[in-house]
């Protein structure tokens, strides 16, 4: 009964203050506050609304207009905010640390702690429970109870946590101000190391015509239609459990969540260590959204200012365990190279999965923020891919055509050689039906469709891209780099180099490095390329060597050693 008392005097008050308010504005035109009217006519069109005081830049509203002008409920106003800052706390992303120099522990009190805990472990519950086969539905509802406590218990001591945290109200302040387009906030956002899934879009993809590439397989669609749904079923449930983990292993959680640490501790180095990088460069981290909805988190060192290499961007791709923080971005940061370089869908703090679809879509909306965001002309921009990053670089290759080089380190031509070689004989029509089907990567029809200028880098000892073991020579004969610079021959000198003529590029592929120089000795001029028919075969060998050592490198060393800055070196056509 006080409740309802005080509740009818309130509102009287308030009758009576309206009442008031609407008299005094019937006699003379009140001055009203600039904020107050921002919020009150902001759907307004300004048409006779409001007019500005010259002398004390006080906005008036008209009184033709005053009666459509309510004053704001300043309680129901205070009930919004605290309504949003409370779902951004359950809501927020975890904080990891700040980006600077020193004291980069970000503070978490005890619920924080443990409740982070208990979510870390429930989602490796999760997992085993999923793996083992342990939902079934003898026990399920009594799971799901257990489960749905579990996180009411755990998310509700978090944001207890968050609430009595200063630091991190801050930072869920910065946040929202950020989402709403506040370039200070923004800024702000960037001393933070935190997770992307909430993070605001630095760049969205623009849906443009692109040109996608498959292999033509030999599985078609059959009369038998039992055998068509369990092998489909067969394979979805291999290509998505063990593997995608198999094809790419930086996208298992586990192994991201072990490596986290590493991941943002690099990642601080990157940006604030490196004085020369931070200062004079500008390290930036950028959130981009892809057509797929992903997001792609990338990272940008800008060395535009210092002259030199520093106009010349370089797009790294990385390996199928590879990060932009721990990966190939070094050497051409060494040359001194502008350098972007970005995680694939699944990786660190990027989302997704790493299918062929998502991402080529990534590599897209990285190029694009490289020309549109960051103002880097396509023909001053060079890709730098490792491994099964040749995958997407050689897309992007093939769609931008303009690019200054493409360079392609430890690449392969296609992935069904490598996955035969390493699962048994009698798997082979399953193995060859899930790759073309969810891990069609090809490279060399990509490669096949780029006309600029390019490099392929082959390491002597890999171990990773061959598919037989044996003695040096045989590992060597056996590389996928060697089948890539054959495709890439046939598809550029198709009047040169056939089925007949490939002989001599194993001959050149197989000799030393002095045996090379005295083959290669007289190289002709491009004339001489442009016609081949009236050569000799002594000629013919001869030019065949020069193209083989124009467009490929050997490297004597392992799969994951990083290159040597001495070959990294921009082709020219």
């Amino acid at each position: 009964q006080r409740y309802k008392e005080k509740m009818k005097r309130l509102k009287k008050n308030e009758k009576d203050t309206e009442d008031q308010t609407d008299e005094e504005d019937s006699e003379s035109s009140s001055t009203v506050d600039v904020g107050q009217i921002s919020k009150q006519i902001i759907n307004e069109e300004n048409k006779g609304v409001t007019q500005t005081d010259g002398n004390s830049g006080i906005l008036k509203a008209t009184p033709e207009k005053q009666n459509a002008i309510e004053p704001l409920n300043p309680i129901i106003d205070l009930k919004m905010t605290r309504a949003k800052l409370l779902l951004s706390l359950i809501r927020g992303p975890k904080v990891y640390a700040y980006i600077r120099r020193h004291d980069t522990v970000f503070p978490n009190n005890s619920l924080e702690y443990v409740s982070e805990t208990m979510l870390t472990v429930m989602n490796g519950c999760r997992a085993i429970a999923y793996n083992r086969s342990l939902l079934s539905g003898t026990n399920f509802m009594m799971l799901a109870k257990f489960v749905a406590s579990y996180y009411v218990i755990a998310i509700g001591m978090r944001t207890a946590g968050r609430i009595f945290n200063p630091e991190y109200r801050r930072f869920a302040n910065t946040l929202s101000e950020a989402h709403l387009h506040d370039r200070n906030a923004r800024t702000q956002l960037l001393r933070y190391d935190y997770e992307l899934f909430a993070a605001p879009v630095d760049f969205q993809a623009r849906r443009e015509p692109r040109k996608y590439f498959e292999t033509s397989g030999r599985f078609t669609t059959t009369g038998n239609i039992l055998y068509t749904t369990l092998r489909d079923c067969l394979s979805y449930n291999i290509a998505y459990t063990f593997a995608r983990v198999l094809v790419y292993p930086g996208s298992a959680a586990l192994l991201n969540k072990l490596i986290q640490s590493f991941l943002i501790e690099n990642r601080r180095k990157l940006v604030v260590e490196k004085v020369r990088v931070f200062v004079v460069k500008g390290a930036t981290r950028g959130v981009l959204m892809t057509r797929e909805g992903n997001k792609v988190d990338t990272m940008f060192v800008d060395r535009r200012k210092q002259g030199g290499n520093g106009d010349i961007l370089v797009i790294t791709c990385e390996g199928n365990a590879g990060f932009y923080e721990t990966g190939i971005m070094p050497t051409p940061l060494t040359l001194n190279y502008s350098v972007l370089g970005w995680n694939q869908p699944g990786f660190g703090e990027s989302t997704g999965m790493p299918t062929p679809k998502q991402t080529v879509a990534s590599i897209d909306v990285v190029i694009q923020y490289a020309v549109h965001k960051l103002g880097f002309p396509e023909d001053q921009i060079v890709i730098y891919a490792w491994s099964i990053g040749g995958f997407p670089a050689t897309w992007a290759a093939a769609n931008y055509p303009n690019i200054k080089a493409l360079i392609l380190d430890a690449t392969f031509d296609d992935l069904l050689p490598l996955a035969e070689a390493k699962m048994p004989k009698s798997w082979a029509p399953l193995v060859e039906f899930i790759v073309r089907t969810y891990f069609d990567m090809p490279i060399a029809l990509q490669l096949a469709s780029y006309h600029g200028p390019v490099t392929l880098i082959r390491r002597t000892q890999d171990e990773m891209i061959i598919t037989a073991e044996g003695t040096d020579e045989e590992r060597l004969a056996t590389n996928r780099a060697n089948n890539l610079l054959k495709s890439l021959l046939r598809a550029r000198h198709p009047d040169l180099v056939n089925s007949h003529s490939e002989l001599a590029v194993d001959i050149w592929l197989s000799a030393t490095p002095l045996e090379r120089i005295s083959m290669a000795k007289d190289c002709p001029t491009m004339s001489v390329v442009d016609n081949v028919e009236n050569l000799t075969e002594q000629k013919r060998n001869s030019l065949i060597y020069c193209l083989c050592s124009k467009y490929l490198v050997d490297f004597d060393s392992s799969h994951n050693t990083p290159l040597d800055v001495s070959l990294f070196t921009i082709p020219s056509k």
